[in-house]
């Protein structure tokens, strides 16, 4: 039976607050992506798997829908990469789930945006980490970047519904883009869309996300970081669109300064990652032997002794503040967090976005870049 698509998530958020069973799910719907971005990885990290096809994921689709999930990420590397991603859009929307799609904002042609906004796309994800077209570039790994980024902003800003929908931007904080923080949120507030500023993470055994050298913070950033993230948690309380939660906020800056992250991994509770050959993944980080394709997979992940055997990637993990996992954590555990996230839910019902031309953005982006800490 499928449940309006909000009832199932609180669902879902309900049992993850009462059994820590899986509320959120990231399917990496392809290992390929067209950029070479410095503090990614996950090109290397996945490049000889293969991709599920349009079938397979509607198995898997069926079986996130015994298991109780409620929100879904379709990323990849890009996904706007698979000439099919309307259809896997649409057979995970037809069965109820909450969805956002995630893309580096390279690809996106007209056409194509008709497509997903036809096949029931309502929440967007799309990187950003700068407001200059030379540093996006740079970081990136290409030319055209952020005019590609701008473009796609504003295809999805014309095409979505005004109200109850949501673009995101996901912006790295890294030393090269720290400076730039503040000027990015105020972007987003004028332009309609939401931040998540996700911290760099510099290795420390990770796979998935290890940048080349120079995005280490040094000591001598520590004050500056601090005043960052001060500021951006005054800007959330004064009803900045900071998708971050405060708790995330907080512990980012510690993050970043330390490399020590203070949330209490629920691995193999609350989410998970399905690998782009199907295979269940703890978190971005691991990858196990086990599929989500098996037809008797919802028997193994809830038996005893896959979850022992999960609880030892989490035991051996450094640890990370990749956003999606901890927020995910927070909500289910966290009274406070819950009832924050609560209201802002209220607040996106009644939210209604602009609706702005490329041209437009750009304009604001230009204003924006003077703005520092």
């Amino acid at each position: 039976m499928n449940l309006p698509v909000h009832l199932r998530t609180v669902i879902s958020i309900v049992r993850g607050w009462l059994f820590h069973s899986p509320v959120y799910v990231q399917i990496a719907v392809t290992p390929r992506c067209n950029l070479n971005c410095r503090m990614c990885q996950v090109v290397k990290t996945w490049r000889e798997e293969p991709e599920l096809s349009l079938e397979e994921l509607e198995r898997v689709a069926d079986t996130l829908g015994k298991l109780g999930v409620g929100y879904v990420v379709l990323t990849g590397g890009e996904p706007f990469l698979r000439k099919d991603l309307p259809g896997i859009l649409k057979l995970f929307n037809e069965r109820g789930f909450d969805v956002r799609l995630q893309t580096n904002g390279t690809l996106t042609t007209p056409e194509l945006a008709d497509c997903l906004v036809d096949s029931g796309l309502r929440h967007l994800s799309v990187s950003l980490n700068s407001l200059s077209p030379e540093k996006e570039d740079e970081l990136a790994g290409r030319e055209g970047v952020w005019e590609k980024a701008m473009e796609t902003l504003a295809l999805f800003s014309q095409r979505l519904p005004p109200r109850g929908s949501m673009v995101v931007l996901n912006s790295i904080v890294a030393p090269q883009t720290l400076g730039e923080t503040l000027a990015l949120a105020e972007f987003a507030r004028k332009a309609g869309f939401f931040n998540s500023f996700i911290p760099v993470h510099t290795g420390r055994g990770l796979n998935y996300r290890t940048p080349e050298a120079g995005f280490e913070f040094s000591p001598e950033d520590f004050e500056k970081i601090d005043r960052v993230y001060g500021r951006l948690i005054e800007l959330k309380k004064k009803g900045y669109p900071i998708f971050g939660s405060f708790r995330f906020l907080i512990e980012s800056a510690e993050f970043l300064k330390t490399g020590v992250s203070h949330w209490h991994c629920p691995v193999p509770g609350l989410f998970f990652e399905v690998a782009p050959d199907g295979r269940y993944s703890p978190c971005s980080e691991f990858t196990t032997r086990y599929s989500v394709l098996a037809p008797d997979f919802v028997k193994t992940y809830r038996s005893e002794s896959f979850r022992k055997e999960m609880r030892g990637y989490a035991e051996h993990c450094p640890g990370c503040m990749y956003a999606c996992w901890p927020e995910v954590t927070y909500l289910c555990t966290s009274p406070p967090v819950f009832f924050q996230r609560a209201r802002e839910f209220w607040r996106l019902l009644r939210f209604r976005r602009p609706v702005l031309s490329r041209k437009e953005l750009e304009n604001i982006a230009r204003r924006c870049r003077s703005i520092t800490i």
